[in-house]
């Protein structure tokens, strides 16, 4: 009548990070593409805001506002890339928010010492 169906387990242990790794690749590859898309937006950006300003206000006080609002808004997307909860620990892999020279490119947690993409 009815068909039993199997379904395979995967080992639990051998692969206990996989998932948490997979959403660190993308949420970094996301970053990364907003932060490209920031960094090329950033001329285009002052230039619509420089001939708006010129045009319709015949003065020059809110470029360097909103450029500097525009720089902000790259650093705070730079300081997101850095923000990612370690698989054993749940801390920020990166550790803290000021980066340090052995924290920036990451190879292990900062708070545990997992290192990167591994299975455990």
């Amino acid at each position: 009548m009815g068909s039993i169906m199997i379904y395979e387990v995967e080992n639990v242990g051998a692969h206990k990070y996989r998932c948490q790794w997979q959403a660190f690749r993308s949420h970094r590859n996301r970053i990364a593409a907003i932060m490209v898309a920031e960094f090329l937006g950033f001329i285009p950006f002052g230039a619509l805001v420089a001939s708006t300003e010129r045009h319709f206000f015949s003065t020059d006080k809110m470029f360097f506002p909103a450029m500097l609002l525009w720089g902000a808004l790259y650093l705070f997307t730079v300081s997101r890339l850095r923000n990612f909860p370690c698989p054993r620990c749940s801390r920020n892999f990166f550790g803290g928010f000021f980066a340090t020279p052995e924290t920036v490119f990451a190879r292990k947690c900062a708070n545990c010492g997992l290192r990167r993409f591994a299975e455990e």
